[in-house]
């Protein structure tokens, strides 16, 4: 993912977590991935960039070609 491509992320968990409320991942982040990384990162094989899948946990969770792990927990 590209920094620019983070940034609606970081936008909606600091929105969220400066009211107060909890985070939830499937009714805040998920939505926003599904709009602005899936398209490239997702379960299309024939369109997905770099071999990174962001859809399920543990793909994205894989060291990259680089050996560096794109998401840490």
């Amino acid at each position: 993912m590209s920094p620019r491509a983070s940034v609606p992320l970081l936008l909606a968990f600091s929105a969220f977590t400066a009211r107060g409320a909890p985070v939830s991942f499937t009714r805040d982040i998920q939505p926003i991935m599904a709009n602005t990384c899936f398209h490239c990162h997702g379960p299309d094989a024939n369109t997905r960039k770099g071999g990174l899948r962001l859809d399920i946990r543990d793909a994205a969770l894989l060291p990259a070609k680089s050996g560096e792990i794109p998401i840490v927990p």
